[in-house]
């Protein structure tokens, strides 16, 4: 069982095992601090697997995007409705510049609603860097996984004359602190090198010392794009990967990859044993009703019991175990990376001497607001370089370097080219239905790329709910949604809460041929294709696809 496949099933036993609210909750809670006082005026956070707020320098950044936040009352209440029915799990951040607390669901209702105030963690240092470069801190937490709802911790600081660094708003806990030089800006954001990782201990109002070596040699470089490149290239989503080429760099990579490959062997034998000990005739039910109502009875027996137990450990630890080696197959080897300016050049920064090689990437610009996934290649290329012994303050200049255009199929379709032909089942329909694009040539049909597991798809619903209302009385437009769920029954259990997506509904796997054909590697996507069978529109905003539809 692949990688993919084996977190798929994961998601669909734990979907199987746990039951959800069947209505909407409202998350209450009350803060005070160590003597029971209330605390007011306090922001509370809420973070789901889908929804991680980033809080910078002990503050909540775009408090009201992608997330759910609010504030105390004098009396230290709060008040947070849940976002949707099916909330399985959160984590609650309550933020002030002077203090801080984070609870789990679980953690808060044991505790009575009552979440206890305490202090902001802090690191102080000496950096040994060039002086003015402005130093982030990114934290993670070492029991966090892809899957459990967290936050994303920054904090930013500037290295002193002297070379003292101090990170004032860290949360208390274990965790691994990520470290990133910014030496410049541009519109969207900073422009900078992630160079180290530390591991480090932070306890509330306790203060943790931290020194960093960075003071490598500079390397700077521009990149050019191929006359036969179409339109002017976003930059911004272009980056600078700087490898290690030595022995021991390679000998690391070699020997995490067979780590990996072992771990994966030893899960998949775990899980296909603990899948063993399931009746047949619930594996073989096909009915969806009696298969849940088959699956509520059995995990209320002993042998039911053991397995739900037995299901959360080894959840747990495969969780846990694949977030760390996302981490440390990020950071093997001392690579760095930093992202390109507007004008095309770059800057990496702390670059020991030694042999290095570039791997560069130029990606396109993601779909209007958030996303779920991959950007689709549009060019490439790759540069070795080595830093010599000899120590000097100027950067190292590399020169230009071109890119290479990606090959056609490496990227989201184009307007303007075929949309290729596809055959998918049609779901939630009593007699199973067939559905082909060609079929509906002479129409304009609109295809969205969605997965229930995608929080921004699954915010785009009601736009789309929308469009159906408008668009479903015109004989000349068809919407179909195409979701690349791996698990089916995920997929028809959601549907079947979601009444009013009524317009057709499609799956197909993610790395299926006909996904691949029309570029989606982020999502959620949405693909236009014109009475003639060529794609009209890529990710439209729904204004524009209204103005096209009138037309």
């Amino acid at each position: 069982m692949s990688a993919p496949r084996l977190a798929g099933c994961l998601i669909v036993l734990l979907a199987a095992c746990f039951a959800l609210p069947s209505r909407a909750e409202t998350i209450t809670g009350k803060v005070v601090d160590e003597t029971g006082k209330p605390m007011g005026w306090l922001t509370v956070a809420m973070a789901l697997k889908n929804h991680c707020p980033r809080i910078l320098n002990g503050g909540l950044e775009n408090r009201h995007i992608d997330y759910f936040s609010t504030e105390t009352d004098n009396a230290g209440r709060f008040s947070l409705p849940s976002p949707w029915s099916e909330l399985e799990d959160y984590k609650l951040f309550v933020l002030h510049s002077v203090g801080f607390a984070q609870v789990s669901k679980s953690e808060l209702e044991s505790q009575n609603g009552v979440i206890t105030f305490g202090r902001w963690a802090r690191i102080e240092g000496m950096v040994k860097a060039k002086k003015g470069l402005s130093v982030s801190l990114q934290l993670r937490e070492e029991n966090d996984t892809a899957y459990s709802p967290r936050a994303d911790f920054d904090c930013t600081t500037t290295v002193s004359g002297t070379g003292e660094v101090v990170f004032r708003h860290l949360p208390p806990g274990k965790a691994t602190a990520y470290v990133h030089i910014s030496w410049g800006k541009r519109e969207d954001g900073s422009m900078g090198s992630y160079l180290h990782k530390e591991s480090v201990n932070l306890v509330s109002g306790e203060t943790v010392s931290l020194n960093l070596d960075v003071s490598g040699r500079t390397v700077i470089g521009k990149l050019t794009l191929p006359d036969d490149f179409e339109g002017a290239p976003n930059w911004g989503y272009c980056y600078v990967t700087c490898n290690p080429r030595m022995e021991e760099a390679l000998d690391k990579s070699t020997k995490l990859s067979e780590r990996l490959e072992e771990w994966k062997k030893e899960s998949d034998e775990v899980l296909q044993n603990l899948l063993k000990t399931r009746p047949e005739n619930i594996n073989n039910e096909t009915d969806e009703e009696v298969y849940k109502h088959l699956w509520t009875e059995w995990l209320k027996t002993d042998a039911g019991k053991r397995f739900s137990q037995h299901l959360t450990a080894f959840t747990s630890t495969y969780m846990r175990k694949s977030s760390e080696n996302y981490w440390q197959s990020k950071f093997v080897s001392g690579r760095r990376t930093c992202v390109v300016s507007p004008d095309g050049t770059f800057r990496l920064e702390d670059i020991p001497v030694g042999d290095w090689e570039l791997d560069i990437k130029l990606y396109e610009p993601p779909p209007p607001g958030p996303f779920c996934g991959q950007l689709g290649l549009l060019g490439s290329t790759s540069f070795r370089i080595t830093v010599p012994d000899k120590q000097s303050d100027a950067p190292l200049d590399i020169g230009t370097l071109a890119i290479e255009k990606a090959l056609p199929g490496e990227g989201l379709i184009a307007a303007g080219a075929e949309a290729p032909d596809f055959e998918l089942k049609r779901l939630g329909v009593e007699t199973e239905e067939m559905i082909k694009l060609s079929d509906y040539r002479g129409k304009t049909v609109i295809l969205d790329f969605w997965a229930t597991w995608c929080g921004p798809c699954i915010n785009k619903m009601p736009e789309l709910v929308k469009l159906h209302e408008r668009i479903k009385d015109n004989p000349n437009v068809v919407l179909l949604g195409i979701s690349i769920d791996q698990d089916e029954r995920t997929l028809l259990n959601f549907l079947a809460k979601k009444p009013e997506m009524t317009w057709g509904q499609l799956r197909t796997a993610p790395n299926a041929p006909m996904v691949q054909q029309y570029g989606v590697f982020a999502i959620p996507a949405m693909v236009v294709v014109g009475a003639d069978g060529k794609v009209v529109a890529v990710n439209p905003n729904l204004s524009a696809l209204m103005r096209m539809i009138d037309e």
